[in-house]
């Protein structure tokens, strides 16, 4: 992007926030990092610590802008109106030109929101939650993974569009041996995911896709508008990815699925 004078066809998203604190602590001594530490202390979102993550990223990246930053992690212990302040000031500036939020719940979409409109900043149009075919399981909780309540809360707000993450879940479709050894499964697991994967793979093989494609095109879909983040490593599974486009899925076929 940066070399070939292209920026105007790039439509460039990052996100700020969720880098761990440095630690020698983060590391065992054979070199193993320490997650659930990282994950308690993250850099969050404070005014200096976005404004100083967002230079670094333009830095790093060869351009003058970003069109969609995201706070990556949701910091409970910053106040809001200083996140939200901080980042109107940096769509302001030309820095930033749409916002998102990742890894939140619905109660804290409804506050930003609403500091936004009081105080006539610019709010978020993305959040980008992990989001799939299958449902979590009751036992669950865990603000990464988007549920009913969110749900509904975006399809009465469609000014907010859902980015889902792992649509996929790491490949556990596709691969039954990935699926019962993967601790993706452990948010999942159960007699709903069990019927749901059973039909998934019926219907998938009845219009001779992959179950993994199904699900990409089931989200493509959906509504609320979601929009599937694929992550390919190989150009084999961006290819079978983005055969997920031309899967047409009818009102029958979408209603057995939604079952």
């Amino acid at each position: 992007m940066r070399r070939g004078g292209h920026r105007d066809q790039v439509f460039l998203a990052t996100k700020g926030s969720a880098l761990p604190r440095p630690s020698p602590n983060l590391w065992s001594a054979d070199g193993t990092p320490d997650w659930n530490l990282a994950r308690r202390t993250f850099e969050g979102a404070g005014a200096d610590t976005l404004r100083h993550a967002v230079d670094a990223s333009l830095q790093r990246l060869g351009t003058d802008h970003i069109d969609l930053y995201y706070v990556h992690v949701d910091d409970l212990t910053t106040p809001l109106s200083e996140t939200l302040e901080a980042l109107a000031g940096l769509v302001a500036a030309g820095k930033i030109r749409y916002l998102g939020w990742s890894n939140v719940r619905t109660w804290r979409l409804e506050r930003i929101r609403q500091l936004c409109d009081r105080h006539g900043w610019p709010a978020p149009v993305a959040v980008q939650q992990q989001h799939s075919y299958l449902r979590p399981n009751p036992a669950t909780d865990n603000a990464s993974i988007t549920g009913h309540e969110q749900l509904d809360y975006l399809a009465a707000h469609d000014d907010l569009t859902l980015v889902a993450y792992s649509p996929i879940l790491k490949g556990i479709y596709d691969d039954p041996a990935r699926r019962a050894a993967h601790g993706v499964m452990e948010s999942y697991a159960g007699p709903d995911t069990d019927a749901r994967l059973a039909l998934l793979t019926e219907m998938a093989a009845d219009l001779g896709v992959t179950p993994g494609q199904l699900v990409l095109a089931w989200l493509l879909h959906s509504t609320p508008r979601v929009i599937p983040l694929i992550g390919p490593r190989t150009p084999e599974q961006l290819e079978s990815a983005l055969q997920a486009l031309d899967v047409k899925l009818t009102e029958d076929q979408l209603q057995r699925l939604a079952g």
